[in-house]
């Protein structure tokens, strides 16, 4: 689908709306499909990460695969970078942990290939040079004809004015947690690697750990830090920093829990980025393994 112009289409809602971007529901007039157009404002963006943003659509567009939600077309007109995208139905994973607190409908092995699903688009995201940067439950949907979908890959990655940035003055201030403002985290702060938040650049390995945590989250309902860390980037970075800092283990929480599939999530969460597997091809692999012994029955 080529977008021919924005009269084409008439706008069925508004579904979210924030000071830099807004995202509607629009309808084609002449075939009747459903779209999402994302209005992003490039006002407040530097022009590294305005280029980058349009580079990423490229790459997305390119791309073809269930699990990821597909990019039709992108322009820059008037201030504004637009995206159209396939319009889903559904739930995001964080709303199905809140019905499982009332709900038993979701069985483990169900959970494993939900993992499975996520790990293979978030592969095809990283062989295409893209790194998601915000993997979280609340970026996952699951549609009602059982597909899972991974959604805001566009603008998940951006930074401002990262550490390598900075001059020798202004490090020496983030270091000690004087000048917070210098590094913001554009992901979210409780699935975010411990190397971002000490100002290294995302690739694939904070990818990784970030879907440590999402299943983490998926599987137990919680978190694995305590509570009073989550929303302060220099609690968040004591807590890494701390050698005695040990996760619950996920099947304290869940006993049901395979151990192979633990190990998958523990492994994934390793605050070394060098410990932890090294693409989404290896924890597929091992998903796969753990989602046959489930079904054979060899795991209860």
């Amino acid at each position: 689908m080529a977008l021919r112009s924005l009269k084409n289409f008439n706008v069925v809602r508004l579904i979210k709306s924030n000071p830099y971007s807004q995202i509607f529901e629009i309808k084609d007039k002449v075939s009747q499909i459903h779209y999402v157009l994302k209005k992003i404002k490039k006002e407040p963006l530097s022009n590294y990460d305005q280029k980058a943003i349009l580079e990423r659509c490229e790459k997305l567009k390119r791309i073809t695969n269930n699990n990821i939600v597909t990019l039709y077309d992108y322009f820059d007109m008037k201030g504004y970078i637009y995206t159209v995208t396939e319009y889903i139905e559904g739930e995001s994973l964080s709303n199905l942990i809140l019905y499982r607190k009332y709900s038993e409908k979701f069985s483990i092995s169900l959970y494993v290939k939900f993992l499975i699903h996520i790990c293979d688009g978030l592969l095809a995201l990283n062989e295409n040079g893209i790194v998601h940067g915000d993997v979280k439950t609340g970026n996952i949907f699951y549609t009602p004809k059982n597909e899972i979908k991974i959604l805001d890959v566009i603008l998940g990655f951006l930074s401002k004015n990262r550490i390598e940035k900075m001059n020798l003055f202004d490090k020496i201030l983030f270091w000690l947690g004087i000048k917070k403002d210098l590094l913001v985290i554009q992901g979210t702060l409780t699935y975010t690697a411990p190397e971002l938040i000490f100002g290294l650049e995302a690739d694939q390995q904070s990818d990784i750990y970030s879907f440590g945590i999402m299943s983490y989250v998926l599987l137990t309902g919680e978190l694995p830090m305590s509570g009073e860390t989550l929303n302060d980037q220099n609690l968040m970075k004591l807590w890494h920093l701390n050698p005695k800092k040990i996760p619950v283990f996920p099947q304290e929480i869940k006993d049901d829990i395979p151990t192979d599939l633990e190990n998958i999530i523990l492994k994934s969460i390793t605050p070394d980025k060098r410990d932890r597997f090294q693409n989404f091809f290896e924890i597929k692999d091992k998903l796969i393994s753990v989602l046959k012994e489930i079904e054979s029955g060899r795991i209860l």
